[in-house]
């Protein structure tokens, strides 16, 4: 919660995406193991995220695609040399939109999750899921 709270406090969006992602991380991948695991967090990340975030107005694909870009240019910004391709900013239907709008969906998406995730624990007093 309180990384999703410094990402909508952010004046950057590429710092606005990194904290975004180390929320969805924290949210959906609280499990991971260790330095094996490494290799599919991002399929994990993005197909947990598809199957516990209903949206009405996106396909679990929608989100899984999403979801793995979102955690590319997570990447591209932590590990990589900070610049960011274009043809990875899509919104979940696959259009072309500026980093804000990328950012403003990821975040959508993460508010659906943790409120979500709130009610989950607050019906079965757990997390995560499994």
């Amino acid at each position: 919660m309180r990384r999703f709270s410094y990402a909508c406090e952010r004046e950057r969006d590429d710092d606005r995406i990194v904290d975004l992602m180390i929320a969805a991380e924290s949210l959906f991948l609280s499990d991971s193991g260790g330095e094996k695991d490494r290799g599919e967090i991002r399929f994990r990340l993005a197909l947990r995220s598809a199957y516990f975030v209903e949206s009405p107005a996106y396909t679990r694909r929608q989100i899984f695609n999403h979801m793995k870009a979102a955690y590319d240019l997570r990447s591209a910004i932590v590990h990589g040399d900070g610049r960011l391709s274009a043809k990875r900013l899509k919104d979940p239907r696959g259009t072309p939109v500026a980093l804000p709008a990328f950012c403003s969906a990821t975040a959508e998406l993460l508010r659906i999750a943790l409120k979500g995730a709130i009610e989950e624990v607050h019906k079965r007093g757990k997390w995560p899921l499994d």
